[in-house]
């Protein structure tokens, strides 16, 4: 049994890398798209927790066209 050298793994790692994208893009892209919306959702969470609470019958009334 032959060990490979960590040149040739990594040589084999982008190379699988480099057909994983030439041959599943929308595969690739949807998971991009799918961390770059998870990352900016965890933003406006954390954003959420230093800002003010609204009290929920306010929200009511502006969702019912109410001021």
């Amino acid at each position: 049994m032959n060990a490979l050298s960590p040149d040739k793994i990594k040589k084999l790692f982008e190379e699988s890398l480099i057909d994983m994208f030439n041959n599943k893009k929308k595969v690739v892209y949807s998971a991009v798209i799918e961390a770059m919306e998870d990352f900016g959702l965890s933003r406006a969470i954390k954003e959420g927790r230093k800002s003010k609470f609204v009290d929920e019958k306010k929200i009511i009334k502006v969702l019912n066209g109410s001021k």
